[in-house]
């Protein structure tokens, strides 16, 4: 039972990472659309306010909602210089002490971001630039980018603990290895 509640949880987790490094795909199809309206436009003489500010928060959102995915797939850069040349078990207790403390500081990370959020809703601040965005609106996907980078480090501290890689198997069907 607890077995099969923990496989669930992993490939519903899974899912959801998958869903948001699909939504920076699409922050990523938005950044190359403005450049290519601010170039286009800048050729023809003509300026179109705002394709600066829209390329930015795609950067902002395509880079915060890619980091679960890729943290589940350890597609982060590692430095294992001094890793590699510990025992076995020092290694393991040093990587599960890096992992509970990357989940701490991006929690508190999506914590604080949150609470930038709510104070910009609240206030009802507007951007600065051409465009006079809600402010809310591009920090919305970078909150949510943290909040669930924070859920896959727990995730993956929780794998370490049960001695799994965290890496899905090669055939793709979501099993842990």
């Amino acid at each position: 039972m607890i077995t099969s509640l923990g496989a669930t949880l992993d490939r519903t987790l899974r899912r959801l990472y998958a869903a948001c490094a699909a939504l920076a795909g699409v922050a990523i199809i938005v950044i190359t659309i403005a450049v290519m309206i601010s170039v286009v436009s800048r050729a023809m003489g003509i300026y179109v306010p705002g394709t600066t500010e829209i390329a930015g928060y795609g950067m902002a959102a395509a880079g915060s909602l890619g980091l679960a995915h890729t943290a589940i797939n350890h597609g982060h850069v590692r430095v294992d210089l001094i890793l590699s040349r510990l025992r076995e078990k020092t290694r393991n207790w040093m990587e599960l002490v890096a992992l509970g403390a990357s989940t701490l500081v991006i929690g508190f990370s999506a914590w604080a971001l949150y609470g930038m959020l709510a104070s910009s809703y609240r206030f009802g601040d507007i951007s600065s630039n051409s465009d006079a965005l809600p402010l809310w609106m591009p920090q919305f996907p970078l909150v949510i980018g943290f909040l669930v980078f924070a859920v896959a480090l727990a995730h993956l501290t929780l794998l370490h603990l049960l001695g799994r890689s965290g890496t899905t198997s090669p055939g793709g069907d979501g099993a842990v290895q």
